[in-house]
């Protein structure tokens, strides 16, 4: 099982992961489900298609042409979109939570700074 991202340990401060490739941390649906605390399977596939809608929600928002997938926010805001969306699929949900938008801001000033 991959390292939950809470318990990743980036090296030297840097807003970057510290080996892109196989030791790359992407949400899944087993961080999504162990936030939230989920233990049954049958809304995996919910999870995911949040999780999939989540990540191009974010990366659409910040740029269309760069990789955002080496960023830690870029994970961060990831998963907390689609926490909040999985929580909250029985409402409206046509606000995008404050935390989200803030991360969105940082990689928008680390991909065009």
């Amino acid at each position: 099982m991959d390292t939950p991202i809470h318990k990743l340990k980036l090296r030297g401060g840097t807003n970057r992961y510290p080996h892109k490739g196989s030791d790359y941390m992407a949400v899944t649906v087993d961080d999504i489900k162990l936030s939230l605390r989920i233990d049954v399977t049958e809304d995996d596939p919910m999870i995911q298609s949040y999780l999939d809608a989540a990540k191009d929600y974010v990366q659409t928002a910040v740029s269309k042409n760069g990789d955002l997938t080496g960023y830690k926010q870029y994970d961060f805001a990831v998963s907390l979109l689609t926490q909040f969306w999985y929580q909250n699929r029985v409402t409206d949900m046509t606000k995008t939570p404050y935390q989200v938008v803030s991360m969105i801001q940082q990689l928008r000033g680390l991909v065009t700074g």
